[in-house]
């Protein structure tokens, strides 16, 4: 009887180890997905911040560069205006399907960062 409380016992204890891996294993991937995404996240947002930059000083030199060419003083940024003002219609016109393709690119990435992680 005392070999049986014995073996049970240490199938207990081997169990209670086991299970208690797996947490942690769990909580050391669940980080390292949270670290794989929030450096992603990071390095997006530095990239779109410095693209807002050229863009900005793009728009600025062109519309510098049109104000030479038309010789005016302000037209040149009423033509980049307008144009950007049909670019906010056409997005606007155009939200639920880039809302939907916004989505599913980020499944996409959401199923390829599972992939990586179940390999």
């Amino acid at each position: 009887m005392k070999k049986e409380t014995s073996n049970i016992e240490s199938l207990v204890s081997n169990l209670t180890g086991y299970v208690e891996s797996r947490i942690e294993l769990a909580k050391l991937q669940v980080g390292e997905q949270a670290a794989w995404v929030l450096s992603r996240a990071l390095i997006s947002i530095v990239l779109i911040f410095l693209f807002g930059l050229f863009f900005l000083f793009a728009t600025i030199a062109l519309g510098y560069f049109l104000n030479a060419v038309l010789n005016s003083v302000y037209l040149g940024f009423v033509i980049i205006a307008g144009f950007y003002l049909l670019i906010i219609v056409l997005i606007a016109a155009l939200r639920a399907k880039i809302i939907n393709t916004i989505m599913n690119w980020f499944y996409e990435i959401m199923e390829t960062m599972e992939e990586e992680t179940n390999e």
